[in-house]
């Protein structure tokens, strides 16, 4: 493998773990909403 495909990637893996842990994030949030509703309010 040469250094610019080894860059190319890792970039496409930190992007994919990034979507992951933002979309993570958010359906645990959303959960938390659901499990006890009005707490924010």
């Amino acid at each position: 493998m040469t250094l610019q495909s080894l860059i190319i990637l890792g970039g496409v893996v930190a992007a994919f773990a990034a979507f992951i842990v933002s979309v993570g994030g958010i359906a645990i949030w959303s959960n938390l909403d659901m499990r006890d509703p009005g707490a924010g309010e």
